[in-house]
């Protein structure tokens, strides 16, 4: 099998799927922030037994965090803006214990000290962390995708599409390409950890099979390029990492490599 960037385990070693039956690959994958306050993390599982391609919210654990201080943000792909009405922050099995509970009572919360364990997102979905701690640990648990539909993000609609990468291991931009993308128009953004803007000068935008072919080339020409027409194909797009789109064309889509357990 091939060498993956994550800890594989058996689903009786993980509490979370003692009670699901599946025969996919299950794993996890643990990030710890440093420093850094905004992260770009991401949906890289499906929940076990999922057949709608989604991740519940609850098989995703924080350790470090502290409730009220710590939250996830989702950006509406419409305008690019933060939708607050989604925010959650994590109760956490730490703070459960300390006010006499167990660390059965840990859970994700909105404002309202609602619960939102069982709100589910789309394999592909990435949220913004703004952390006002250090040091936090996100452990994402599921099932490995192995279903090729939701290895491609549809963009009709989201031109602000906030995408993380759904494969289970580190990619780079040259195993993503574009379908009815224009060079120049249409972009990934990647955002600084450390002050939640924008990097411009990481920018990349693709150069299409299509766009090759029609310059007169090969559809082996496509690449990712920088403003200034530089291959940026290695540009890495880890595991549970992801991507801020700015698409001016009303109907791109991303496409992501697809894992199949015989690959070797």
């Amino acid at each position: 099998m091939k060498k993956i960037m994550f800890g594989l385990a058996a689903a009786t070693a993980l509490g979370t799927f003692a009670a699901v039956e599946t025969s996919n690959i299950v794993g996890y994958k643990t990030t710890n922030s440093g420093q850094n306050l905004y992260l770009t993390g991401g949906m890289c599982f499906v929940t076990c037994g999922s057949t709608d391609g989604t991740f519940r919210l609850g098989d995703l654990k924080m350790e470090g965090s502290t409730w009220g201080t710590d939250w996830l943000q989702f950006i509406n792909p419409a305008t690019s803006v933060v939708d607050s009405s989604k925010n959650a922050t994590y109760y956490s099995e730490a703070e459960a214990i300390a006010d006499g509970g167990t660390a059965d009572d840990a859970e994700w919360e909105n404002y309202d000290e609602e619960c939102l364990d069982d709100v589910t997102y789309p394999i592909g979905t990435a949220f913004l962390t703004s952390f006002g701690s250090t040091d936090v640990t996100i452990t994402y648990s599921g099932e490995i995708n192995l279903n090729a539909v939701y290895s491609t993000i549809n963009c009709t609609g989201k031109p602000y599409a906030y995408v993380a990468n759904p494969y289970p291991g580190d990619l780079t931009a040259g195993d993503i390409k574009l379908v009815n993308s224009v060079w120049g128009t249409d972009w990934l953004q990647f955002i600084n950890p450390a002050t939640s803007v924008v990097d411009s000068k990481k920018n990349i935008t693709y150069y299409s099979e299509a766009e090759a072919i029609a310059d007169g080339g090969t559809a082996d020409d496509a690449e990712w390029e920088n403003y200034d027409e530089e291959c940026k194909d290695d540009t890495p797009i880890p595991m549970g990492s992801g991507f801020l789109c700015s698409f001016g064309s009303p109907n791109v889509q991303i496409l992501f490599p697809v894992y199949t357990p015989s690959e070797n």
